[in-house]
This record gives structure tokens, C-alpha cells and sequence, in this order.
């Protein structure tokens, strides 16, 4: 007699009230968009903080929903979105409040005036270089460097399933700076870097490389096709290459995703 055919199990995409992770983003982006309106109306005139930036956050709140919804939990899968998504924009906005406009000055002057200084001479500058330039004492420069790393701005703070934020997917054996000074360096250069491009490009960035989202993922979140998110990733890329100036590449980026 023959033996029995061996069937291999195929693992089903989870689904959510029927739904797969696409059909969520689609059905329910116009509650975040609606909830981010709202959120947005109640900021300051003169936040830096837009619709859009809520929206990237809140998206990522609803794919947190659609990965830890329980049914057995007898509450309904729209009530726990709204719930993670306005949770996702208040947490983001409050860890943004920690990082002061003034702060975001002072780090932009010191980057600028290590990138001139780095200009003139080839090599980085000491910091005594620096502080002169800004006008300042050694003790003042090396104060405000102290203000300006104990910050982290909330867009970069969008982490992955580990936990990990974005200036931490760089592999560390890759162009590993000597010491913890140029790393703190480094990592506050990439922050600036990113923080100045626009809210989709940098949403996008930080989806794609600390969310690990796919391109796929992406295009569903905003309701565009997978190439155009390629397009605004090359974009950004293309951006911050040239205000990276070569210090991190994309290559070393790429190497800390976990995904394709």
C-alpha cells in the first residue's frame, strides 16, 4: 500500500476581522487622517509639528493595533485602533516637547560650523576650532554639545519590533568611528540630516528603515503604489547623501534592516 501523502502546511497571513494588514491600512487611514485634523487644530500656530507628521505616527499606531489586536479581548477592532493611534501622535508628541526649537538651532549652528571648519582644513576640527567660531569658550561649546545629545528628536525615536531607533540600525562594524564622541557626532548629524527633510519623505525614511516596513507596507499606509514610494525614498536618499557628505551610506543602512 502506498504511504499517505505528506501535506505541508501553508501559513496563513494574519487577519484581523477578515481583514489582512493592506485591507486595514486602507480601511481605516481615513480615521487616522481624521483623528491627526483634530489633534493638529488643537497645536500652536507656530508648531513645527503638521498633519502629516501626525498622520506617519498614528499610521504606525494602526499596523501596532492590527499586530497586537486580541479578539478573545471581546472589544472591538476600531475602538482598539483609535485607541493605539491617538496613543502612538500623544506619546510622539510629547517626546517631540523635550526638544526645544532653540535646541534644534544650536545643534544646526554646530553641525554647520564643523562641516565649514572640515571644509578649509580636510581633517575634523578641534573642538577649541569650534568653539571659536561659535563665539563661545570651550566650556560653553562642550555645555551646549551636552544640550544638544541629551535630546532626541521624536522622528527618530520611530523604533522597530526590538526597539531599536533609527541611528541604531547603522551596523556598528561599519565605518565605526573611534570613540563615543564621533559616534554622539555622527548620530546627531543623521538626526538633523533627517529632521530637514520633508514630512513625507521623512516619514517615509523612518518607516522604511525604523519601522523596517516594506515598500509594499508603505504604499499602503499613504494610498500610492509601491514605485512611488520608491521614489520618495530616492528622493530622500539623494538628500541626505549630500548633507550626510558621505560620512553614513545607504549601503550601511540597508545592512541594518531586517527586511527587504
Amino acid at each position: 500500500m502506498a504511504a499517505p501523502h505528506a501535506y505541508k502546511t501553508i501559513e496563513q497571513p494574519r487577519r484581523v476581522e477578515g481583514l489582512t494588514r493592506d485591507e486595514i491600512c486602507n480601511r481605516y487611514m481615513r480615521k487616522v487622517l481624521l483623528i491627526a485634523r483634530r489633534i493638529a487644530d488643537r497645536l500652536p500656530s507656530d508648531s513645527a509639528i503638521g498633519v502629516d507628521d501626525l498622520a506617519g505616527w498614528g499610521a504606525i499606531g494602526l499596523l501596532e493595533a492590527f499586530d497586537r489586536f486580541d479578539p478573545d479581548q471581546k472589544i472591538k477592532f476600531s475602538t482598539f485602533a483609535e485607541y493605539r493611534i491617538r496613543g502612538a501622535m500623544v506619546d510622539a508628541l510629547r517626546t517631540h516637547d523635550s526638544f526645544s526649537r532653540r535646541r534644534r538651532q544650536l545643534a544646526k549652528r554646530i553641525d554647520a560650523v564643523r562641516h565649514q571648519l572640515r571644509g578649509r582644513t580636510g581633517v575634523d576640527p578641534e573642538p577649541i576650532a569650534c568653539a571659536r567660531e561659535l563665539g563661545m569658550t570651550l566650556e560653553q561649546y562642550h555645555e551646549a554639545l551636552g544640550k544638544v545629545r541629551s535630546v532626541t528628536h521624536v522622528s527618530l525615536m520611530a523604533n522597530d519590533d526590538e526597539g531599536r531607533p533609527l541611528t541604531e540600525v547603522i551596523p556598528s562594524e561599519t565605518r565605526a568611528p573611534d570613540d563615543e564622541h564621533d559616534r554622539e557626532e555622527t548620530r546627531t548629524l543623521l538626526r538633523n540630516a533627517v529632521n530637514e527633510l520633508g514630512d513625507r519623505e521623512r516619514q517615509v525614511i523612518l518607516m522604511y528603515y525604523g519601522k523596517q516596513m516594506s515598500g509594499a507596507e508603505i504604499a499602503a499606509v499613504y494610498g500610492v503604489t509601491v514605485s512611488r514610494v520608491s521614489q520618495i525614498l530616492s528622493a530622500a536618499r539623494r538628500t541626505l547623501r549630500g548633507k550626510l557628505d558621505g560620512q553614513i551610506t545607504f549601503d550601511d543602512l540597508d545592512k541594518g534592516r531586517n527586511r527587504p
